[in-house]
């Protein structure tokens, strides 16, 4: 059986644990056939001793810090692999020397635009379906968003002053879930160039996504008015949101369009997809 490393600190927050990234893809190895082992700073295995030449594949997602990261240069066996999932936050350089310090043989790239060389893949965020899915909860908001200010408070205020938006400020696991099933739209903005995981997450619930829009949409399979609402600027959003907050009916059909795109977008699907690729390199 194929043996893989996943490398990722466990998750800070308790509500958030089972949604962590390394055991979202550990449950999708294991789904696929594979032995995973999840390896990192507050995983009860962090003190141990590991033999990295003893996995056939390794991968790296760490996005809290570099700094307790073990050193992989010294082993060849395991091809070794980097996921560089916040590159729209840090940029490429840091994922790039810790790829050439580590000797890694590849990196996935969540957002498309960083995909520039050849040692580069493009391996789009994705939903874990065990912990994001239609709770088929009666609709009680029409209008909501559900995550972190970062760079959207102007706009998150705006709207809850002009068209009742209501938000939920860093709400995560599985109260996360339940407020996005809960609503009719939910409003997301990408922090810059990516294809933010709420996004996923929201048509996952089977609930209407209207965010704003860039290229990679297109790529996969997200189409306007059918599984999600784009907007390209506040005049547009504008727009969409008269048109569409008093269609509830409508808002409905956008909701069960994009919970079945999200089945392409799960973690499984991915895993498949990077499995069949792995082969053909190794």
């Amino acid at each position: 059986m194929t043996k893989i490393l996943i490398i990722q600190e466990a998750s800070r927050h308790l509500e958030n644990f089972q949604f962590r990234e390394c055991l979202c893809l550990e449950r999708a190895f294991q789904e696929n056939g594979w032995n995973p082992t999840v390896y990192g700073k507050g995983h009860s295995n962090f003190s141990e001793e590991l033999d990295f030449n003893s996995f056939d594949f390794i991968l790296n997602l760490e996005n809290y810090g570099d700094d307790w990261l073990p050193d992989l240069s010294s082993f060849n066996k395991p091809y070794k692999i980097l996921w560089s999932i916040d590159a729209h936050c840090r940029g490429m350089s840091p994922y790039e020397e810790i790829f050439k310090k580590g000797k890694y043989n590849l990196i996935l790239n969540s957002t498309l635009d960083y995909v520039t060389k050849p040692h580069h893949e493009w391996f789009p965020n994705a939903i874990c379906d065990y912990k994001i899915k239609n709770l088929n909860l009666q609709k009680t908001s029409k209008f909501s968003f559900v995550g972190n200010h970062v760079n959207r408070r102007p706009i998150l205020d705006f709207l809850s002053k002009e068209y009742n938006l209501k938000q939920n400020i860093f709400v995560i696991g599985e109260s996360m879930v339940k407020l996005i099933n809960e609503t009719y739209l939910h409003f997301n903005k990408n922090m810059s160039n990516d294809l933010n995981y709420r996004n996923f997450e929201t048509i996952g619930c089977g609930t209407a996504l209207i965010t704003d829009h860039n290229h990679m949409y297109d790529e996969l399979g997200f189409i306007d008015g059918e599984n999600v609402i784009f907007y390209n600027d506040m005049n547009s959003l504008k727009e969409k949101l008269n048109y569409y907050l008093e269609k509830e009916d409508v808002l409905s059909r956008i909701g069960e369009s994009g919970e079945k795109l999200s089945k392409r977008h799960t973690y499984n699907k991915r895993i498949q997809d990077l499995i069949s690729n792995l082969y053909e390199k190794v």
